[in-house]
């Protein structure tokens, strides 16, 4: 029978110490210079260069992408960080040039703030400039938030003037960049008008979420081509259901004729300071076009404390929503626009929920990918408290899996890695603002990691989503490599219809011909794989049409004598789960029951090394670490088996929208040094 285990050959473990040895002596003879602005530095290798020309003879090229994942480009860090400067509150990235806020420093006034630049060149990053506002004062927290888009900077200054606030923004000319136009409210006051800036060519949208006294409001801005650059005020924004201490325009994001704000301060049906966020469209004025909220969210989350747009999508963070992590663990919400309707579509949390772990204080949305911040959990392995973390997300079909932990390995207590962050296609930028630097505590810095490879960590084992499968014909059963069952029992009746909602084409099964016994399509992960190490998940989305009697189980490759666990959609609307434990005695679900034409996203996460799986419905943890108890005697989790329970109505029909399987290795990919990520297992 074969089996793959996530365990690696000798080879491999020579290879990643290799990699590790040669990447620390890369990133000590790496330090980054400070070149004359008009003098480009002489061409070297890239971190990954590098590598490639350390590669041990007889590694494979899938463990060798499997090492390569996560390299380090740069840690940056001010020449001459102070204490508290706090240089990487806020970050931004464009094209080959970082932008980073240092709130705190105290160059030109007491807490006056800065922004560095720094540009790509050959592979290695150099500082470039310290940005000021010509009207400096101190308090200022010039830096506090920022944004990049091409030649062009927007920085906010909410401090500004007893914290009315002030943006200013700044153009590059070749390497030089000049502040050319400062915005500020019309009228005195504590507007904290800079909290957030969002910015694209013509547009720049500045967030003044007033969070004492006012509802807040959010500042569009437009500017005419390069033969008229005058930037005018196009609106003001407000909620039209705003109300004192809304903080309405604490974040914001703009993506063309689209606007999303954030208001972590509105009380809502879930209690006080539940949030909210708002989407406003651009059609000749703008106009309030949706008021999103978390579905099953709690008062004090902070929902759109952090807030992301990427077109018809929007990922919104509440760092303070309770859940499986314990209190103020953190959770984000993605929502998805179907037409002129928004919906909550996913509710994202991180594979090692920690209470007040902060996990959503930042969030970054890049097309299939998210990148979410944590700036209170701990790093894997050590007990150093807000060392912080960054999580990056991928989306296949409707489902979105977690496929990379990111930490600093030479972390400290109470950095806030992960405090800010940026991902622009295969970059990311993370800020750990409380970091020590070389000269002082509290100064700041932050990490650059290419992840072009992470897909070697998180990639799928089973990725089934029915999308290019004919429709109303019955279903193939080719398997995992197809995105089809490899078995479908005579009795149950498998095939492709569409959605009337969502458009989609989904797996509908009923009975063909009625049966006193289960009867359930096999799905097999790639290469009839089986694994017994590191850390699995399985999600799917289930609709029970109609009828009643439901199962899901997770077994073995070929048999189903391993019950790592099964689900049960009861007849009576109930719902339980079983295992190896207890001989496969069902436990139920307190509190939860299924209803017809619902749909519910499922998932089950498994520490294979630990012998526990977590499992949630629609993002909401029910069970957390139960032992599967299964004794695996050197077999492995590599099937899912959905269909019919014993005893269902003959009329029963449910309809499966995605099945999606991803594995990973449990340990950190560091931000700093190197962190060997093992490949994706194949059967021998």
């Amino acid at each position: 029978m074969p089996v793959s285990r996530c365990t690696f050959p000798p080879r491999f473990r020579l290879a990643a110490a290799l990699v590790v040895s040669m990447l620390s002596w890369f990133i000590s003879t790496a330090a980054l210079a400070s070149p004359s602005p008009n003098v480009e530095a002489p061409p070297r290798p890239t971190a990954a260069e590098a590598l490639d020309r350390q590669r041990p003879a007889g590694v494979s090229d899938d463990i060798w992408l499997a090492l390569r994942s996560a390299v380090l480009e740069s840690k940056l860090t001010p020449p001459d960080g102070y204490l508290n400067d706090r240089f990487g509150f806020s970050v931004s990235l464009s094209g080959n040039w970082a932008l980073i806020g240092a709130l705190g420093d105290d160059r030109v006034g007491t807490n006056a703030g800065a922004a560095y630049t720094f540009e790509l060149v050959n592979g290695s990053w150099a500082r470039r400039s310290v940005l000021t506002a010509q009207d400096a004062a101190p308090g200022d927290t010039f830096g506090w938030s920022v944004s990049l888009a091409g030649d062009q900077a927007l920085i906010g200054a909410p401090g500004k003037n007893g914290r009315t606030g002030a943006a200013y923004v700044f153009r590059r000319n070749d390497r030089v960049w000049t502040q050319v136009e400062k915005f500020q409210p019309s009228t005195a006051g504590e507007h904290r008008f800079g909290t957030s800036v969002s910015l694209e060519r013509l547009r720049a949208v500045i967030g003044a979420p007033r969070p004492e006294d006012g509802a807040g409001a959010a500042y569009v801005y437009d500017r005419g081509g390069s033969t008229n650059p005058i930037w005018w005020l196009d609106a003001m924004l407000t909620a039209t259901d705003g109300a004192a201490g809304n903080s309405f325009g604490q974040a914001v994001s703009l993506d063309g004729n689209r606007v999303l704000i954030g208001a972590p301060g509105t009380h809502g049906g879930a209690g006080g300071n539940s949030g909210a966020a708002y989407v406003f469209d651009r059609a000749g004025s703008w106009n309030q076009t949706a008021r999103l909220n978390a579905s099953g969210g709690g008062a004090n989350d902070r929902f759109g404390g952090s807030v992301s747009l990427d077109g018809n999508r929007a990922l919104i963070g509440a760092a303070g929503a309770d859940g499986g992590g314990g209190l103020n663990s953190g959770a984000v919400y993605v929502f998805d626009a179907y037409g002129s309707n928004w919906y909550q579509t996913s509710r994202l949390t991180a594979s090692d929920p920690a209470p007040h772990g902060s996990f959503g204080i930042s969030v970054s949305l890049n097309g299939n990918q998210a990148l979410i911040g944590a700036t209170h959990v701990e790093q894997i392995g050590s007990s150093f408290n807000d060392l912080g973390a960054a999580y990056l997300f991928k989306h296949y079909g409707h489902l979105w899996s977690q496929v990379g932990r990111l930490s600093a390995s030479d972390g400290v207590v109470e950095d806030w890695f992960g405090h800010s962050v940026i991902l622009r296609g295969d970059r990311a930028l993370i800020g750990a603002s409380r970091a020590p630097s070389d000269n002082a505590e509290r100064s700041g810095v932050a990490y650059v990691l290419a992840l072009a490879d992470t897909a070697a960590n998180g990639a799928p084992l089973l990725f089934a989503d029915f999308q290019d499968k004919p429709l109303n014909q019955p279903i193939g059963n080719g398997g995992a490599a197809a995105g089809e069952p490899v078995q479908i029992p005579a009795e149950l009746d498998a095939r492709v219809r569409g959605s009337v909602v969502t458009e989609r084409r989904l797996l509908e099964l009923s009975w063909a011909d009625h049966a006193l016994s289960r009867a359930l399509a096999r799905f097999h992960w790639l290469d009839e794989a089986e694994v017994d190490s590191g850390t699995v998940t399985v999600s799917l989305r289930l609709t029970p049409d109609r009828g009643g009697g439901f199962a899901v189980h997770l077994r073995e490759s070929q048999t189903s004598e391993k019950r790592f666990g099964d689900l049960h959609l009861l007849v009576d609307g109930t719902a339980a789960i079983s295992d190896a434990s207890g001989d496969g005695e069902l436990v139920f679900i307190p509190g939860f029951s299924w209803s017809y034409g619902r749909s519910y996203l499922l998932e089950w996460t498994y520490d294979l090394d630990a012998g526990r799986y977590d499992f949630s419905i629609d993002g909401v943890r029910h069970f957390e670490g139960r032992p599967h108890n299964v004794e695996q005697n050197g077999r492995g989790l590599g099937a899912a088996l959905v269909g019919m329970h014993a005893l269902s109505y003959p009329d029963s029909r449910l309809y499966l929208d995605d099945i999606f399987v991803t594995w990973s290795a449990t340990n950190d990919i560091f931000a700093d040094g190197f962190e060997a990520v093992p490949g994706l297992p194949s059967a021998r």
